[in-house]
């Protein structure tokens, strides 16, 4: 076993190995050692009851030194899978300058792991799964606000913090990860991880905004509450090109929204598909409320900079990336394209991405919402292909926010760069995925793209988005149902569920059996949908 102390030498107070091996040993332990500095101590015991041991151990250092040393044990078999855990994205975990691992008596309760989630920022991110909490920070701990105010104090708990390299050093030195491998493959223990959700929760929130909840990871795609008037659009083959004037972010629409759903702790993640106005206006304004990594394209992250946010905020993705979104929950990118066609609406069609950070506007701040201005789609679209598996079974889905059966057979080039066909990277991802057909599918495009769509989907059920204009005000709510009867014919001859949207916040739950419409009406009295 190992035990992690707790401010034993802290003080004043010194305590030699040899007085710390006596005390262990009174304490019921045999074949005692520390690692690198007494407050990590390795020993035997009796038994296999690491509580047995770590109270007996409290008494004793408490009795024999005469102040509180607050221990912390955890079996071999225990410290070997923190130290191969993956608490936070591969990316992010390269990144970072510091990972710590904070060892509790008891996993945190609701509220304190809220908490936690609240306390996430630019320089430091945090997840708990069993008794530890995991630190990521960006840059040296004394430079992190939590140096100076730890978290214990923040989150009122009891913890003990050590660095995962000297985890992973421990480990090492001990073979413990050849002990933990030989336990697996022998089936005397299951693999020690996270609970992948059993479900997850989608929410509908105009547009193609949509809302995933799976229980600890909260993600949110596009996000575009604010309204940009219509009347301020000219130009191209949509109207759409350039505007008359700057615009900022309503701040205090997203606002709203955001409280309705919790508040900032209630995402974690937020994605762009592409960024159009409609689409990525709102992204650094969520991102600056929360703390949530952006996901995008290279044009959202330019954005998002010129609204203040730091590069690192934002993650550039092309397409075939893979991203742990959490425990059993991986998102796969893939490059997609936008509707309309190179001869009526190029500025809107055609792949483009910014070059440089736009510059906002010296007085308002604000950007040119135009889709040949600040906004233009940023290199086609991106589509992300989500399987969970869950405890239960597995689950996946498929969102894309625009497409257009013109030109989804030809491979997307942007700067001389050939980024595949929309429909052969659909193909692509569900086969890696290992995937024939998804459970749901969340898009748009019309009648031409699902016949094109769905044979290779081969989806149970359709939720369509983007069919509700750009111009109302999102607190008026829906202005009509959806129908599209070309759509709804498709759908029918496939064998595939319609899932209608009545009204703004509509929320699903999506599982291995299946989806179902749940209750959401908390949020909608919130937001004046539901009264």
């Amino acid at each position: 076993m190992v035990a992690f102390l707790r401010a034993i030498n802290v003080g004043g107070h010194v305590v030699t190995m040899e007085e710390l091996r006596r005390h262990f040993v009174k304490a019921g332990a045999r074949n005692v050692e520390t690692f690198i500095a007494s407050g990590n101590v390795i020993f035997d015991w009796p038994s296999t009851d690491a509580k047995d041991a770590e109270t007996r151990i409290e008494e004793r250092l408490q009795k024999a030194l005469g102040y509180e040393v607050k221990t912390f044990v955890r079996s071999t078999a225990d410290v070997a899978a923190i130290a191969q855990y993956e608490p936070f994205p591969a990316p992010d975990m390269k990144a970072a300058t510091v990972i710590s691992v904070g060892f509790l008596g008891a996993p945190l309760d609701r509220p304190t792991t809220k908490a936690l989630k609240g306390l996430k920022s630019d320089l430091d991110d945090f997840h708990t799964f069993g008794r530890e909490i995991y630190w990521l920070c960006r840059t040296r701990t004394s430079e992190s606000p939590f140096f100076k105010a730890p978290l214990e104090k923040r989150l009122s708990i009891r913890a003990t913090f050590r660095n995962m390299n000297t985890i992973q050093r421990l480990v090492k030195k001990y073979a413990w990860t050849a002990l933990i491998v030989i336990m697996l493959l022998a089936g005397v223990m299951a693999p020690i991880r996270a609970a992948a959700p059993s479900h997850v929760d989608i929410t509908w929130m105009s547009i193609s905004n949509i809302y995933y909840d799976f229980g600890t990871t909260h993600v949110l795609t596009d996000g575009y509450i604010t309204r940009v008037p219509q009347t301020a659009f000219f130009g191209g083959g949509g109207g759409l090109a350039q505007t008359r004037q700057t615009f900022t972010p309503d701040v205090e629409a997203v606002t709203r929204v955001l409280t309705a759903l919790g508040g900032p702790s209630s995402i974690n993640v937020l994605l762009t598909g592409h960024s159009h106005f409609d689409h990525s206006f709102d992204t650094a304004t969520w991102s600056k409320l929360t703390g949530a990594r952006i996901y995008g394209s290279k044009t959202t992250c330019l954005q998002a900079q010129a609204e203040k946010l730091p590069a690192n905020r934002c993650m550039a993705v092309d397409g075939g990336e893979k991203v742990a979104l959490a425990e059993g929950v991986t998102m796969r990118v893939v490059r997609w394209n936008h509707s309309g066609d190179p001869a009526t609406n190029p500025e809107q069609h055609n792949p483009v991405e910014l070059e440089k950070v736009p510059a906002p506007d010296p007085q308002t701040g604000g950007l040119h919402a135009g889709v040949a201005e600040d906004f233009p789609n940023g290199g086609g679209n991106r589509g992300f292909l989500f399987v969970v598996d869950g405890p239960d079974g597995r689950f996946s889905w498929f969102f894309q926010n625009s497409a257009s059966a013109v030109d989804l057979h030809v491979p997307i080039v942007v700067g001389g760069r050939n980024f595949g066909a929309p429909i052969d990277n659909l193909k692509a991802a569900l086969k890696d995925a290992g995937l024939e057909s998804v459970d749901l599918w969340i898009g748009s495009g019309g009648a031409q793209v699902a016949a094109l769509v769905l044979p290779v989907l081969k989806p149970k059920a359709f939720l369509p988005v983007h069919w509700d204009g750009l111009w109302r005000p999102f607190k008026d709510g829906v202005p009509g149902p959806y129908a599209d009867p070309a759509v709804q014919a498709l759908l029918t001859r496939a064998g595939v569920e319609l899932i209608s949207p009545a009204q703004y916040m509509d929320k699903w739950r999506l599982d291995h059996s299946g989806i179902r419409r749940v209750d959401n009406a908390i949020v909608k009295r919130a937001l004046g949908f539901e009264r």
